[in-house]
């Protein structure tokens, strides 16, 4: 998403500390759903995305972080997450709208995400202040997080390249997609053994049903995703 990054409250008071100084303020009673581009609404309720193809504001839920940390824990799993052993250091080079880093913060991890889109990481920051945890959240593209990265685990979740299917992603994953730059696309071959370089474990995310890039140490598989684990050996 390129241009300004424009914030709609019905109160001045709301406007978050965190909200970038370069961004714009307006002032509105009532969110209007058909801007021309999408931009961020927040009232009582929270912050909302609002634009072209929404018939209402779309919202981040703690629901879809609480859900997954009470679930088969296959995230939790792929990165080695121990509850004897809180503290383990994370870097979420692909953060998104931070859902999979609020489960891994929530689990005790030190989380470092990185997310380009200004719109994408505001939504993420508001949903970690809900949940009342902390996350390192960078507004830089993943390489650069990667370049600094002292970790005990890469974790890689890239945007899905287009699938055959013709179902629809659920709405999250829409907006995500819609949003969030798809001009480059993602090569494992020239991540993971940079990411192995800067961790011990690197965690890549993927549909279940995806071809490997190579074959991982080991994988743990969801429903509808798998997670391949990378091991740096030799040191």
């Amino acid at each position: 998403m390129t241009g300004t990054l424009v914030l709609y409250v019905n109160d001045p008071g709301l406007v978050p500390e965190h909200f970038p100084a370069w961004g714009e303020v307006r002032v509105l009673a009532d969110p209007v759903l058909d801007f021309p581009a999408h931009s961020l609404w927040l009232d009582e309720h929270g912050l909302a995305i609002v634009g072209p193809g929404l018939r209402k504001p779309f919202r981040l839920r703690e629901a879809q972080v609480t859900r997954r940390l009470k679930g088969r824990g296959e995230l939790l799993r792929a990165c080695g997450v121990k509850k004897q052993a809180p503290g383990l250091r994370v870097a979420d080079l692909f953060g998104g709208f931070g859902i999979d880093s609020a489960v891994l913060a929530l689990a005790g991890c030190e989380v470092h995400m990185s997310e380009k889109s200004p719109l994408i990481r505001m939504m993420a920051i508001d949903l970690f202040d809900r949940l009342g945890i902390e996350v390192d959240t960078r507004h830089e593209d993943a390489r650069s997080l990667l370049s600094a990265a002292e970790a005990d685990v890469i974790y890689l979740d890239p945007m899905f390249p287009e699938g055959r299917s013709t179902a629809l992603p659920g709405l999250t994953a829409q907006m995500l997609r819609e949003l969030a730059d798809s001009g480059a696309s993602f090569d494992a071959a020239d991540w993971i053994p940079d990411a192995l370089e800067h961790a011990p474990r690197v965690v890549l995310k993927r549909r279940a049903g995806d071809p490997w890039h190579e074959r991982p140490d080991f994988e743990i598989r969801g429903r509808s995703v798998r997670f391949d684990v990378y091991v740096r050996t030799g040191r």
